[in-house]
């Protein structure tokens, strides 16, 4: 008599993530041994990561003020020193004449004059416009978000060599109004009382002027204005519009013709256009002549990493002093010599030899400062952990053997501080849990696999990103174009995150807020969105792990598999089936139809959120082959629809006794 069919279901494929350090049969059904281009969906489901859009590949440069004068339908401009060449594009705008405005290939006839043909002659032959450069985007190395005090926000971009503003879908650049040349585009960029300061080992720190909408450098910052003052007995009140001064701050004041007035002063704030400070002696009030106010913000230091927290911002990594930490005055961060401004050098504090500064975060009214191979943790007198005052800043901890590698690794999830290590993907407060027992890391699961590519990778080029929105942390790694997707929702029972691997994601640089995400890569700004990369499909892949169905010593014969699939849009799916730990597979290739609405109760599938039904497709295909260990797997290409596995249920019959 035939044996009868034995079935068994994998109801949650892929659900703890990827596992490569473990691949016995012994390994729980929910891991997966492939998962690329995968996440682990808000319903505990392996389904598709989403995909990239270019937002835009253009840059506009700064408008120009010129004029044309046109012979028929040829109009000459005269623009000293263009710098462009034949075949350039401009775009006009703002003339009168309409027929002027628009997109138009340019001809070079000296270095002050070019030609442009209109389609239709003019009605004016003679007239001003504003014209702005077109050329493509290239090598786009990161980008910051900055909202400003009234609340417009924009997108600052950087390349290798230039500043970008993204506002209304146009990426503009940049004036740069300094004197350094730059050839890199490793800045860290931070926000403090309305202005982005950006850092860079090398480099005088740079800040965005909000006043000129130009970039510029830090030694640029205004210092010194005309003030007017009056005085009540001994206090001599300055109103200095928008001084962006702090309390402690040095001021030489000349000019007056009352000369108790004039001096070098420490000032106390009053608001952001009024300050103070004490006189020598009464003086008749108002002071008069032509005052004016001169102040020092000191050497800021060309710090690789950069922090804005607690009122002020916090550098390190400098080219010659890995292991000071220096901060601003308060709310200033173009001042490092006045009031509350300071450094401390940590080797002092470091047990085990020296070591190197890489980053800097904020948690909890602390401030962490990531080592190498420490991880130091400073707070000050407030027993609420409020703030943080570096007058009176002690030394919290010290937890010796675990550092961060990589600057742009570190990333704040609100509850926990994320880094990567030379072991793996680290949690703060775990380590500072475990400080004293054998660690364990968030990307154990993965650990050799991650690390072999972290040893091969340029520790500045790899990148993260942490989205509240999409509940996962992201691990870059540009040089091979690969993406680690730690999920945050929840850990594992050893404490791991579930993990899975994105591929064809070559992005110099990653940003989330709200519920987008933004890239920068070399040929332009890209949003994480949709279901295709730049309008091409891309391959999801999903590999379990071995398993023998609790009978090692039998052969299985594979007679038919099921898939539950959740989103099915008529993809390309390709069911897989191994035996006996061989990597040749029997292939059953079919094209999903559009799903239909189940009937069954969603809240059976955990998918209650659905409340009119979900799409379910389940796809059935004949068994191939045979082994005493099974391997399933699928393959489906991702072009504008999203897909999801929900369950796999498998149909053998044994064989003979091995």
């Amino acid at each position: 008599m035939a044996s009868p069919l034995q079935s068994a279901s994998i109801a949650a494929p892929g659900f703890f993530g990827l596992n490569t350090q473990e691949s016995g049969i012994t390994l729980e059904s929910g891991f997966a041994l492939e998962a690329t281009n995968c996440v682990i969906d808000k319903f505990g489901r392996l389904g598709a990561r989403k995909g990239w859009q270019y937002l835009t590949q253009t840059v506009y440069s700064i408008p120009f003020s010129l004029g044309g004068v046109a012979t028929g339908t040829s109009v000459n401009i005269f623009w000293p020193t263009h710098g462009l060449t034949t075949g350039n594009q401009i775009i006009i705008s703002g003339c009168s004449d309409s027929t002027y405005n628009g997109i138009f290939t340019i001809t070079v006839v000296d270095v002050a004059n070019i030609t442009i043909t209109l389609p239709t002659t003019p009605s004016s032959s003679s007239v001003s416009f504003t014209v702005r450069k077109i050329s493509s985007a290239t090598n786009l190395q990161g980008s910051h978000r900055f909202i400003d005090i009234d609340g417009t926000e924009e997108i600052i971009v950087w390349s290798e060599d230039k500043f970008y503003s993204y506002t209304n879908n146009l990426l503009q650049e940049y004036s740069y109004l300094g004197s350094q040349t730059f050839t890199a585009g490793n800045w860290q960029a931070v926000t403090l009382n309305d202005a982005v300061y950006f850092f860079q080992r090398g480099y005088e720190p740079l800040y965005h002027d909000t006043t000129s909408n130009t970039i510029k450098d830090i030694s640029q910052a205004a210092t010194t204005a005309t003030v007017t003052i009056t005085s009540a007995q001994q206090t001599a009140t300055v109103t200095h519009s928008s001084h962006g001064l702090a309390t402690g701050t040095s001021v030489t004041f000349a000019g007056a013709n009352e000369s108790d007035y004039n001096g070098t002063f420490s000032i106390t704030v009053v608001d952001i256009d009024t300050y103070t400070y004490t006189l020598h002696n009464s003086a008749s009030s108002p002071a008069t002549g032509t005052i004016t106010a001169t102040w020092s913000h000191g050497t800021a230091p060309q710090g690789n990493a950069a922090l804005a927290a607690y009122g002020r911002l916090w550098v390190a990594d400098t080219t010659n002093l890995k292991t000071k930490l220096y901060w601003s005055n308060l709310l200033d961060g173009t001042d490092f010599l006045n009031g509350t401004a300071g450094e401390l050098d940590i080797s002092g504090i470091l047990v085990y030899g020296n070591d190197e500064i890489v980053g800097l975060g904020a948690h909890n009214g602390f401030l962490i400062v990531f080592c190498k191979k420490n991880v130091i943790i400073f707070g000050d007198t407030d027993n609420n952990h409020q703030f943080l005052n570096p007058i009176n800043l002690q030394l919290v901890e010290v937890i010796s053997g675990v550092g961060c590698i990589a600057r742009d690794s570190i990333q704040n999830t609100g509850t926990d501080i994320l880094f990567l290590s030379e072991s793996g993907l680290r949690s703060l407060g775990r380590v500072i849990q475990e400080k004293s027992t054998p660690m364990r890391d968030l990307s154990k699961n993965i650990r050799d696999d991650l690390v072999q590519i972290l040893d091969a990778e340029t520790a500045s080029k790899i990148k993260s990103v942490y989205s509240e929105h999409d509940a996962f942390y992201l691990l870059t790694f540009p040089t091979y174009g690969k993406v680690y997707c730690f999920d945050t929702r929840s850990v594992l029972e050893d404490g791991s995150a579930r993990a899975t691997i994105w591929n064809s994601m070559n992005f110099t640089n990653w940003m989330a807020f709200e519920d987008k995400i933004y890239m920068t890569h070399a040929s332009g700004l890209a949003q994480y969105n949709g279901y295709q990369d730049n309008n091409s499909s891309y391959r999801m892949i999903y590999f379990t792990n071995y398993f023998d169905l609790g009978n090692p010593s039998q052969t299985k014969i594979l007679k038919r598999l099921a898939f539950s699939l959740v989103g099915a849009t008529g993809q390309n799916f390709i069911v897989k089936s191994g035996f006996d730990y061989s990597d040749l597979y029997n292939n059953s290739p079919l094209s999903i139809s559009q799903g239909t609405v189940s009937e069954y109760n969603d809240a059976e599938y955990n998918i209650a959120e659905y409340s009119g039904g979900t799409l379910v497709e389940t796809v059935r295909v004949p068994g191939v082959g045979s082994g005493s260990v099974i391997q399933l797997g699928f393959e489906a290409d991702l072009n504008g629809g999203a897909l999801s596995i929900q369950k796999i249920d498998i149909y053998v019959k044994q064989g003979r006794v091995l």
